[in-house]
């Protein structure tokens, strides 16, 4: 499926957000089963706090890059005090040490797609404390936000649901939560630059559902499809992989990048872009259908008794909505768990760690390794966005589709790199955290690069381990 030729990264199951219909135990917050579980997939102490209010469980932002006017670190900001933070961490089995300190006012670092630019917004504080755990400290500011992470996610559901699904307004290409406030990309504008009537409208529709949310709406056109010739080997992450089969509607063939290979218990797997792979080994292929590297030796990679991915259904002929923009394979050869050529100064690099969605902080760098544009690095803007990618082929057939729940960043990809394993660099350039695979992007006017979308690994319907 010619899925822009795109690039990029994860979300496995779609989240549900959890309504608080049960009456609070005696340490007075309910975390319920899958949440404890989504919750502790999650290493990082700012990680599993954000998991938890992303299931509305707690009242707090994304991770943020925050700053004291002295030194830079990664805070939330809530709407409590640090009561149920505490009860709820201690549900999930973390345990930190906290101290109250002597804050009432806290710097966010955030990206204004108004402007175009990283910003530093003043929020006031009328409490704050410091959280110490497992040899990692993240700050909690009690603010006047107007909305929690979960609660925009809520919202942000209905939006992508009215603009991407049903189409109330024509032309939206992205709905995702940035801080307390929505950022909604469409095509109507010219030279870049949106309408104002289109701006208007998007405003005004959003505001019908909420009249308290914060819209910024800026000029997103996801890029057409392309390829590519360039091959690389062995059989690691960040090397081109190319399928083939056959449908009711004839041959069919991509080129992408494939993400990483570790194992689910004792199976070995690869993982890349769903795009890439599509409907191979399901009632949709006829005969054969091939997954390999050419210059691998290996007619084919991967096994048709495991291909798991998200969920997908057809909204309309024309309309396509999915999960996610990942899937994972079994792999019929050997394999290493480590990325070719993830910085110009080393042949490979191994997997050393995985990371949950919101383990990384919109302060840390991320870098991709494509069969396009080889390593480029830059940072989170939003941790949830829904995409759509317009006039996509499968055979004759052209259609719509959405994504939801991807992650958006500054990361500069191109066609080819669609499947692109994203990491970490884990104190030296071979040493890798895995975090996602590259999903697609939006360009700009002119073919200007702007937006990334990045999809985690923890959004695979099941524990994928690339460090084994």
């Amino acid at each position: 499926m010619r899925w822009l030729g795109l690039v990029l990264v994860v979300a496995a199951v779609m989240l549900v957000v959890v309504a608080g219909a049960r009456p609070d135990p005696p340490s007075g917050v309910y975390v319920p089963r899958d949440v404890v579980n989504y919750a502790g997939n999650h290493t990082t102490l700012w990680g599993k706090i954000a998991a938890l209010s992303h299931y509305d469980v707690l009242k707090t932002t994304e991770p943020l890059m925050c700053s004291d006017g002295a030194a830079n670190f990664t805070c939330l900001l809530s709407k409590t005090d640090i009561k149920p933070i505490i009860n709820a961490l201690r549900r999930i089995g973390a345990e930190p040490e906290v101290k109250t300190l002597n804050a009432t006012w806290v710097l966010i670092l955030y990206y204004n797609y108004t402007a175009g630019s990283w910003q530093w917004r003043n929020y006031t504080a009328t409490g704050a404390w410091e959280l110490k755990w497992n040899n990692q400290t993240a700050r909690i500011y009690q603010t006047k936000i107007k909305k929690s992470l979960g609660e925009m996610l809520k919202i942000k559901e209905r939006i992508s649901e009215k603009f991407l699904v049903k189409e109330r307004l024509k032309g939206i290409t992205l709905v995702g939560v940035v801080l307390d406030g929505l950022v909604v990309g469409t095509s109507n504008g010219t030279a870049g630059k949106v309408h104002e009537d289109a701006k208007r409208r998007i405003v005004d529709e959003v505001r019908k559902d909420d009249p308290e949310v914060t819209v910024e709406v800026t000029y997103a056109v996801p890029e057409k499809a392309q390829s590519r010739t360039d091959r690389f080997r062995p059989l690691v992450g960040g090397v081109q992989i190319e399928t083939q089969w056959t449908t009711d509607i004839g041959p069919y063939g991509t080129k992408c990048t494939l993400g990483f290979v570790g194992r689910w218990g004792t199976t070995p797997l690869l993982t890349t872009a769903w795009h890439c792979i599509a409907w191979t080994y399901t009632d949709k292929t006829q005969g054969n259908a091939y997954i390999y590297q050419p210059l691998a030796g290996d007619a084919n990679l991967v096994s048709n008794r495991l291909a798991a991915t998200c969920g997908y259904r057809w909204e309309s002929d024309n309309k396509l909505l999915v999960t996610c923009d990942i899937i994972s394979m079994q792999l019929s050869t050997s394999y290493e768990p480590k990325v070719f050529r993830p910085d110009t100064s080393v042949t490979f690099g191994q997997v050393v760690k995985r990371y949950c969605k919101y383990d990384v902080s919109t302060s840390r760098q991320l870098a991709k390794a494509g069969i396009t544009t080889d390593v480029t690095n830059g940072y989170i803007r939003s941790y949830n966005v829904d995409v759509t990618y317009t006039n996509q082929q499968w055979g004759s057939k052209r259609f719509d589709v959405v994504v939801k729940y991807l992650v958006s960043t500054s990361i500069n990809i191109a066609p080819g790199d669609s499947g692109s394993p994203v990491f970490t660099y884990e104190g030296s350039a071979d040493r890798l955290g895995a975090y996602g695979i590259v999903s697609g992007r939006a360009m700009l006017f002119d073919f200007i690069f702007i937006e990334s979308y990045i999809q985690n690994l923890c959004d695979l319907p099941y524990y994928f381990d690339p460090t084994g």
